[in-house]
C-alpha cells in the first residue's frame, strides 16, 4: 500500500468541510433513487456508502472544538459515532441504517455546511 508523502501538509478546517461536503453529496448520488431493500442485495453500492460515511466521520472528527462549537446544530458526536461503527463495528452495519443517513441525514449536513462556507470569502470558512 502506499502511504501519503509526509511532506504535504495535512488537511485545513477549510478542506476538512469541503471534503465532508463533497463526499455527502456523491453519498447522495450513488444512493439515487434505491429503496432501503435495494441497498440490502447491493455489496457494492453498501460499500462505497460506508466508505464515504466514514469519511465524513472521520474529517468531522478532525474538525477543531471551535469549529464544531460554531454549528451547534450538527451532531457531531452521532457523526463521529456512526464512522467508528462503520470502521470498528463493520461486522454489525445495517444497510436500512446507512440507507436512512444518507437520505434523511446528510443533506442537512450539507445545508448547514453550505451555509457556512456561503458565509465567507471565497467560499470556504477561515
Amino acid at each position: 500500500m502506499t502511504q501519503r508523502p509526509s511532506n504535504l501538509p495535512p488537511p485545513t478546517e477549510a478542506d476538512r468541510i469541503s471534503h465532508i461536503i463533497s463526499h455527502a453529496r456523491e453519498a447522495d448520488a450513488i444512493l439515487g433513487d434505491t429503496i432501503p431493500e435495494g441497498l440490502e442485495s447491493n455489496r457494492t453500492q453498501q460499500l462505497a456508502l460506508n466508505y464515504l460515511i466514514a469519511v465524513i466521520g472521520e474529517a468531522a472528527n478532525q474538525l477543531s472544538k471551535a469549529t464544531q462549537d460554531s454549528l451547534p446544530q450538527i451532531p457531531w458526536g452521532k457523526i463521529i459515532g456512526m464512522r467508528n461503527i462503520l470502521i470498528h463495528q463493520y461486522h454489525n452495519v445495517e444497510p436500512a441504517i446507512v440507507h436512512n443517513t444518507v437520505v434523511n441525514d446528510l443533506p442537512a449536513l450539507i445545508a448547514a455546511l453550505d451555509t457556512l462556507t456561503d458565509n465567507h470569502p471565497g467560499g470556504q470558512p477561515s
